[in-house]
């Protein structure tokens, strides 16, 4: 036999019912409306690899015009949008379907595209490293694209972390920056198995300088090359940017917690 209803309970069911559906009448057409503004991801990727490519660039403002009217931030287009269309550039490349000078003309558009989207997307000046503990990004001398760590070093400016990023950079260039600044880590990109021995010195470099300062490689290598960190001697190889800022934090709280006075000075 059901238990009997309580009035009072059911009278107080209807009015939050009846509340909570008011609410979505009210809300409904702006929802519609911003699902309607907010295509698919894989449309603007589309749109966005057919503007980097075309003969006038032009077309790129328009796409990101677009995108500002469906809401979408210059952090999620640098995040998100811009890393998956250097990668449709990239599979076209591997497929034949796109020469390699337009895959290069495509990456620089795109951080072209970057840099002018730096001062919404939350840069900090690299001199901030003298304030507090921050990372050193670099692509080995040599390599020629560099989207991915662009990418990378605005990841952690936006997550208010100072960066200095080195385009270029070589063994004598990484011994330099660690002996005038303190480094929560470093992080090094590779796009090939070519950079692996270049990879493999700027590792011994660091490690020359200080032991307890991680090194960590990411990019479009470990699509490519197994074994990296045995081969180069990297502290932690990944993709994910949160797993290597945790590493790299509880990384300084240990050089905190075994006297490295430096970083007691820094972190105070």
């Amino acid at each position: 036999m059901p238990e009997p209803t309580d009035p009072a309970q059911s009278l107080a069911s209807h009015e939050v019912n009846r509340i909570a559906l008011q609410a979505i009448s009210l809300l409904a057409p702006d929802l519609r409306e911003a699902q309607a503004r907010r295509k698919l991801l894989e449309t603007y990727v589309s749109h966005l690899s057919s503007a980097v490519l075309a003969p006038d660039p032009a077309g790129m403002q328009e796409v990101l015009r677009d995108m500002r009217r469906a809401c979408i931030s210059h952090a999620e287009v640098a995040e998100n949008y811009i890393p998956a269309v250097a990668q449709r550039l990239g599979e076209l490349w591997c497929t034949d379907k796109l020469a390699f000078g337009a895959v290069t003309i495509g990456c620089a558009r795109l951080q072209g595209l970057l840099r002018r989207m730096e001062a919404d997307w939350g840069v900090l000046d690299g001199a901030r490293l003298h304030g507090r503990p921050g990372y050193l990004v670099g692509v080995p001398d040599g390599v020629q694209h560099t989207l991915g760590a662009t990418v990378l070093a605005g990841q952690l400016r936006h997550r208010g972390a100072p960066v200095l990023l080195e385009y270029e950079l070589t063994p004598q260039k990484l011994k330099a920056a660690l002996t005038t600044g303190h480094y929560a880590g470093v992080m090094l990109s590779g796009s090939g198995r070519k950079c692996l021995d270049p990879l493999r010195d700027l590792v011994d470099s660091a490690k020359a300088m200080s032991r307890s300062t991680p090194v960590i490689i990411g990019g479009s290598i470990l699509e490519h090359v197994a074994d990296i960190q045995s081969f180069t001697g990297a502290d932690m190889v990944t993709s994910s940017l949160g797993g290597a800022m945790a590493f790299c934090e509880q990384a300084l709280t240990d050089r905190v917690a075994t006297g490295d006075m430096a970083m007691v000075e820094m972190r105070a």
